[in-house]
C-alpha cells in the first residue's frame, strides 16, 4: 500500500525507488506546484499530481547538507 505524504516545506524526503533525497522548499496551493531541492543543490518543480506518484518516505536531513535554497 502506498501511503500519501503531504509535502511540508523544510521537510526531507527520500524517493524509495531512486534513493534521491530532497527537501521541500515551498508549496503553492494556488497552482499546485511544489518546489524541491536535491542534496546536490538542484531545484525542481513538481506538480501535486507528480508528487502523488513518487514512492516517498520521510527522512532526516543529510549530515553533509550545506544549506537551503536561496
Amino acid at each position: 500500500m502506498n501511503v500519501r505524504i503531504t509535502p511540508e516545506p523544510e521537510e526531507w524526503y527520500v524517493d524509495r525507488r531512486t534513493g534521491d533525497m530532497f527537501q521541500v522548499v515551498s508549496v503553492n496551493d494556488d497552482d499546485g506546484s511544489i518546489y524541491i531541492q536535491y542534496v546536490d543543490g538542484t531545484v525542481e518543480e513538481k506538480s501535486l499530481d507528480e508528487w502523488t506518484t513518487i514512492a516517498l518516505e520521510s527522512c532526516e536531513q543529510p549530515e553533509d547538507w550545506v544549506g537551503p535554497y536561496d
